[in-house]
């Protein structure tokens, strides 16, 4: 079965990872699936994935690109096509009309309807519009409906998700926790921790809120001058939040831009901490759990209590500076410790997830139409 992931971007940030872990999981278990990664913009090698580009002009949100990546998925003779990031408008039911024997999966990588949280963000207008009409609520539940009516199978991160979208959409939603490849990361575990606290993320204000992470830093940098807080990655915020970083006189502060290589960062991080206002899962809470670093989040989402209440991580309230400084602060003054690996990561690791992927590869073949 030769199962084909499309991503505009090659690799960039979480959802693209995972794609690169399940594809990881199903070539090292010997599986059945032949995976081909599909692109707009290849920007890294990836040694021992199939791995076929377009230009980078040619994406679903253009017809020029739906009509390069039909013809490149019939070129590879794809049997499933997985759509891991959010859908363009009409695209999904332009391609089941165009390949309709083709399987088509739909990767929800983030909390269900993040798009009306998105479009409102920081406007008045449209707050207002949302909160008495439902505007953007009603128009994103109809670009769903008509994705999930041309779609096999939806998948989800996490069983509250699952439920949520299974309530309005149908039963042809199921949870696929993301992978880790733990063997790359519980090495780290016998590192020598230093006095740093991480954020590792991409730098959008909308999303991610590392300006609450910089109100928190200048609460406690005072008070610990041996530490440093290190901001992994980059995006259209960076400016603005250096910026803000010297108009608050932050010492002990490191942007380090964005990295292909996270354990170089994890190897040495005593605390990660994450301050999102959006966030599907996780994943570096689970990769700094696997490393030995002690994570801190705001728990703001359904996916993120699903790992707090299957880890036992620290955790406050969604954007509650006060409580989450002053529990950074207990961190900070506590000795260098390596938290013990819980056992629920285990259930994560990629050739477990790759195994269940497989098996909903095989459940897809055998059906023959996908009702409700």
């Amino acid at each position: 079965m030769r199962v084909v992931w499309y991503h505009t971007d090659m690799p960039f940030g979480g959802a693209e990872m995972v794609t690169i872990s399940i594809i990881k999981g199903l070539i090292d278990t010997n599986s059945l699936i032949h995976p081909i990664i599909l692109t707009s913009n290849l920007t890294a090698d990836l040694p021992g994935i199939e791995i076929h580009t377009l230009d980078k002009n040619l994406t679903p949100h253009n017809a020029e690109g739906r009509n390069a990546i039909i013809a490149k998925l019939r070129e590879l003779r794809a049997d499933v096509y997985v759509q891991p990031q959010d859908s363009s408008p009409g695209w999904l039911t332009e391609l089941r009309k165009a390949m309709p024997t083709l399987k088509i999966i739909y990767h929800m990588h983030s909390i269900p309807f993040w798009q009306v949280t998105h479009k409102t963000s920081g406007k008045i207008v449209k707050q207002l519009r949302e909160k008495l009409f439902h505007s953007y609520t009603k128009r994103y539940l109809r670009r769903f409906q008509a994705d999930y009516a041309a779609s096999d199978q939806w998948v989800t991160l996490c069983d509250k998700y699952t439920a949520n979208m299974r309530s309005i959409l149908g039963q042809r939603v199921t949870t696929m926790y993301n992978p880790i490849e733990l063997d790359k990361y519980t090495p780290l575990r016998h590192a020598a921790k230093q006095k740093e606290v991480l954020c590792m993320s991409r730098l959008t204000r909308r999303d991610k809120r590392l300006d609450r992470m910089l109100k928190i830093w200048e609460k406690v940098h005072m008070y610990f001058p041996d530490w440093k807080l290190k901001i992994v990655g980059s995006g259209e915020d960076e400016l603005p939040l250096k910026r803000m970083a010297k108009r608050l006189r932050l010492s002990n502060i490191e942007f380090c831009g964005y990295s292909n290589t996270p354990t170089e960062h994890y190897k040495t991080a005593s605390i990660l901490c994450l301050t999102s206002d959006i966030e599907g899962w996780g994943l570096v809470i689970i990769e700094s759990l696997a490393s030995g670093v002690r994570p801190l989040v705001m728990n703001c989402s359904d996916g993120i209590s699903e790992i707090v209440e299957n880890t036992g991580i620290r955790s406050v309230g969604a954007g509650d500076i006060n409580a989450f400084t002053k529990e950074l602060r207990n961190m900070m003054n506590e000795e260098l410790q390596v938290p013990p690996l819980p056992e629920f990561l285990q259930t994560l690791d990629y050739t477990n997830i790759a195994t269940q992927w497989q098996e909903l590869f095989k459940n897809l073949a055998n059906r023959e139409v996908a009702c409700d």
